[in-house]
């Protein structure tokens, strides 16, 4: 027997005597001194009324069965502790010997209902296991069927006069509750229980013989005895000890048995306590071993690792020293901020939860180049990293050099081989055409002989182009080259250019589109280097434009910008050759069989030219759209007067031998 049960033994005795013997020999001791029935009735209805509060505090506040009859019983008599204390409560109020007013009567009736319905309503709820709200709903139809029952038991017996009649015949309907409840717990015992049924069989057959004493009252209208009360109280009692059994005690072996199951997971805890304690142990010896490890790990680094905690040191490595140039325990003593002055950064640095600097310091009379590297490895506590890169950077700047030194001799074979293929054609060429030329004289062949003239006339173009080419571009390396300034109506200038360019773009069977937001547009520039970048870019779009194609280019002024589009729907050029269109020997087709020519400054110069006149050349391509190319100046609005001067300066250059030089190397 558990402690528990020992306790459940002795509080159950101690209920018997003190709650029953003791309660009733007091009551009735009263009566004998006082001879005052009318006080002993109200004694009696307030010790059953006391009875029906303590279930109702035990069904509230102890945990039990959630589908028990004795806690559905225990809801339902909170409204039966209602209907008693009112009971108790008009009965003081009223007059003495007068309990016959029709208050009394509808809480008399009300409450012998209730008794019974509580106990049908409850054994219903065993089984059926309803929900909170279920519950609430059912009571309070309960309540409201009693309250309208007695209403119409008491309008149909009569006024209050009929006291008699009515108890006389209420014991009918109380019978018929008292046998459907007997009958219900007797159905349904399986759910309730054995022992719980028989408490609930005396409950019932105590009530059903009190009221049937009651109603042999009414009947026979004799005195009422002492014992009837004593017998209602009974029946409470009973019904209060059933709860005090199932609930109450059943509550305290719960807690008993919660208690074992700490009591065993405490024991568990400490064994799996004491399990990881070992463990620790063992993992601080692990621990140890590899921190000597790691420390002689960190020491054999040659770069200098500083450990802060709450910005002290915490530990630092002998090469940590070496870079701060001083002793490894002054080490030890410095704070971050001290460090980083040490090291020539800014003290304000502390603060950072990153860092990553580069920094030259000169150490033991010797220039070092350092990486700094600092970061929160977790909450107050930063780890400094100190690399010396200077040999790492003596051999960055010599693969620099090399790779300068490559690109250099890259350039000076692409130039070699450019200038050599750009020569030795037009004057092979040249060569074979004056050799066929003597066999066409010999045969009298003059259309022959004309059609090498052509030719020979052509390479000697191309010679020209060539030469001017790699001349210009020397003196635009040696800063050589400057613009000649002067007042032109840029949309001439270009009209012109692109006029005298259709006889070689018709011959490539595309068409040339020339368009301008004004007919004329006057701007300070070299009129030649204009005239030469838009030649090479027309000539560009020849080469590389596609057959049917075209050619457009417009001419307008965007803000203080004044702008000079030539496109083309040709193929657009590769984003791998982009980045670099624009260098020295750069060609779209490096192929030594291509059939359209270059030395690859064409497009070198153009932009060149365009920047010594303060301009820009950009080019907007994309690889299924065809290829622009954009000139820019800066544009501000000029008036002419005399326009007769310009025209000359302009008229008097041949246009058309240019043309021929800069279209020498398509050959159609």
């Amino acid at each position: 027997m558990n402690i528990f049960e020992k306790i459940e033994d002795r509080l159950k005795n101690n209920t018997k005597i003190n709650m029953f013997y003791i309660s009733i020999v007091i009551t009735i001791l009263s009566y004998l001194i006082t001879k005052d029935y009318n006080v002993f009735y109200i004694v009696i209805e307030m010790l059953c009324a006391s009875l029906t509060m303590a279930i109702v505090f035990i069904t509230f506040t102890k945990k039990y069965k959630s589908n028990s009859i004795f806690n559905y019983i225990g809801y339902g008599f909170t409204l039966l502790c209602f209907i008693n204390t009112v009971h108790i409560v008009l009965i003081n109020t009223i007059e003495v010997g007068n309990f016959e007013s029709k208050g009394t009567i509808f809480v008399w009736l009300a409450n012998n209902y209730l008794e019974y319905m509580i106990i049908i309503v409850s054994t219903i709820f065993t089984k059926a296991k309803p929900k909170v709200t279920d519950l609430i709903f059912v009571y309070c139809l309960v309540i409201f069927g009693v309250a309208l029952f007695v209403i119409f038991t008491l309008n149909f017996q009569g006024t209050t006069s009929d006291y008699l009649v009515v108890g006389k015949n209420i014991w009918k309907y109380t019978a018929i509750l008292c046998f459907v409840a007997l009958l219900l717990i007797h159905k349904y015992k399986y759910y309730i229980g054995r022992s719980e049924s028989r408490y609930l069989y005396t409950y019932l057959l105590l009530v059903f013989i009190y009221e049937y004493i009651v109603k042999l009252y009414f009947t026979f209208s004799i005195q009422p005895l002492v014992f009837i009360y004593i017998i209602k109280y009974l029946a409470y009692y009973f019904l209060y000890r059933a709860l005090n059994e199932y609930i109450l005690f059943e509550s305290y072996n719960s807690m008993y048995d919660d208690l074992l199951k700490v009591e065993d997971r405490h024991i568990q805890l400490n064994k799996t306590l004491n399990d990881r304690l070992n463990i620790l142990k063992e993992v601080k010896v692990i621990l140890s071993k590899s921190e000597k490890k790691y420390v002689s790990l960190l020491e054999s680094i040659s770069d200098g690792i500083i450990i802060f905690h709450f910005d002290e040191i915490s530990y630092a490595n002998k090469a940590s020293a070496y870079f701060i140039d001083i002793s490894l325990d002054d080490v030890k003593d410095m704070s971050l901020g001290d460090t980083l002055e040490k090291l020539g950064l800014n003290y304000s640095l502390s603060s950072e939860k990153f860092l990553d600097e580069s920094i030259s310091i000169e150490i033991a009379g010797e220039e070092k180049y350092l990486d700094i590297y600092m970061f929160e490895s977790e909450e107050n506590t930063k780890i400094l990293f100190i690399k010396d890169v200077t040999e790492k950077n003596i051999n960055y700047n010599l693969k620099i050099e090399l790779q300068k030194y490559l690109g250099e001799e890259n350039v000076k074979n692409e130039f070699y081989a450019n200038i050599s293929h750009e020569l030795r054609t037009p004057i092979n060429l040249i060569y074979t055409s004056l050799q066929i030329k003597e066999l066409y004289i010999q045969d009298n062949n003059y259309e022959a002989i004309e059609k090498n003239t052509v030719v020979i006339k052509q390479n000697c173009l191309r010679l020209i182009r060539t030469i001017n080419n790699f001349i210009d571009a020397n003196k635009i390396s040696e800063n050589y080259l400057k613009p000649n300034y002067g007042i032109y109506n840029i949309v001439e200038l270009v009209e012109n250019t692109a006029q005298a360019s259709v006889r070689y773009i018709e011959k490539m069977k595309m068409s040339l589109v020339f368009d301008s937001e004004k007919e004329e547009i006057y701007t300070i520039c070299d009129w030649e280097f204009v005239q030469r970048a838009v030649l090479n870019l027309l000539s560009n779009s020849v080469k590389f434009g596609k057959v049917d194609g075209y050619i457009y280019v417009n001419i307008y002024v965007n803000n203080d910008k004044l702008c000079i589009s030539v496109k083309n729907n040709g193929p657009g050029i590769s984003s791998d050759i982009k980045p670099y269109l624009f260098d020295r020997f750069t060609k779209i087709n490096k192929s030594l069989n291509r059939d359209k020519e270059g030395s690859g400054l064409g497009l070198y110069l153009c932009r060149s030219l365009i920047e010594l006149q303060e301009g820009e050349l950009v080019l907007i391509s994309e690889e299924e759209y065809g290829n622009e190319f954009l000139i820019t100046f800066p544009y501000e609005e000029i008036h002419i007067e005399n326009k007769d001067s310009i025209y000359k300066s302009f008229e008097i250059n041949d246009l058309v031998e240019k043309v021929d030089i800069e279209f020498s190397d398509i050959y159609l």
